[in-house]
């Protein structure tokens, strides 16, 4: 039996995060994602079921970010609270975190009280993105900084989020400094960011590059081969599955998996410009 599936159209549903940095010397960052954001949701929103969610300080600061009254009227949210240069994690944990975390769990690092950080402002966040997320969607997260994350870092993020993310394993991107250099005044280089985004299978861009538009394509066809690595396959008992290819490659058997009716594709094995998945596979009996 053979089955074709598209990573161009599809319902996968995505839950996509942005958290935005408002710190004075991000103010030409802050342009570039302003004067493109819109443009992104688009190139996305056809090939995935895209919730998109922004955490930045909203007004017409050069520092600040609103959300487009296209983009909210297509479902999309900002929770509206200043990030500072340190706590673009800070903010989307909490932001993550159920309020009610003693309850469910008290070993969690979540129940950290929000005053236990330094940016207790975050109050005004903290919890309300568990009323946005679906429970079906893949879930990512992508930052935009020129600095270097504390309290909540690469190391303690993951412990924080994933318990809430149900069986879907979270990935991060994130605009960060990737070297200093005299033409790009960054406050720190990213490493945490990149750490975070290699152990997620997500990526780093460079923010110092006066152009991000390749950055942003990237971005798109990694976060659409994301949502959409995971194929139901019909029929009621499925011995093997013979092969999987996208186009005329043949994928390694190492980078898929099945479980039950569900096929699960490594996202680094597919290409968002390859072409349809082929699956070929058996059944029982």
């Amino acid at each position: 039996t053979q089955a074709s599936f598209s990573l161009d159209v599809s319902e996968a549903p995505l839950d996509l995060v942005w958290v935005i940095d408002n710190s004075g010397s991000m103010r030409n960052e802050i342009e570039i994602v302003r004067n493109n954001l819109d443009n992104f949701i688009g190139s996305i929103s056809d090939r995935v079921n895209l919730k998109l969610m922004l955490i930045t300080q909203a007004g017409d600061d050069s520092r600040e970010v609103n959300l487009s009254n296209v983009a909210k009227n297509e479902g999309h949210r900002q929770l509206d609270s200043r990030i500072n240069s340190h706590s673009a994690l800070v903010a989307a944990a909490l932001a993550s975190c159920p309020e009610n975390t003693n309850a469910q769990n008290p070993e969690t690092i979540c129940n950290k009280r929000v005053d236990d950080f330094a940016s207790v402002r975050f109050n005004e966040v903290s919890g309300r993105l568990t009323e946005e997320f679906r429970g079906d969607a893949k879930r990512v997260y992508v930052f935009v900084t020129d600095d270097e994350p504390e309290e909540v870092t690469d190391a303690n993020f993951l412990q924080m989020v994933q318990p809430y993310a149900g069986d879907k394993e979270i990935t991060t991107f994130g605009f960060v400094g990737l070297k200093k250099n005299g033409g790009c005044n960054i406050a720190r280089v990213g490493d945490s960011y990149a750490r975070l985004a290699q152990a997620t299978g997500g990526a780093v861009f460079d923010i110092c590059e006066p152009d991000w538009t390749a950055h942003f394509d990237k971005l798109a066809a990694k976060v659409v081969v994301l949502a959409n690595a995971t194929f139901e396959l019909e029929g009621a008992e499925i011995a093997k599955v013979v092969k999987v290819q996208q186009g005329s490659d043949e994928l390694n058997p190492s980078s898929y998996q099945l479980d039950g009716n569900k096929l699960t594709v490594d996202p680094e094995a597919l290409s968002a410009e390859g072409g349809d998945v082929i699956v070929e596979y058996d059944y029982r009996g």
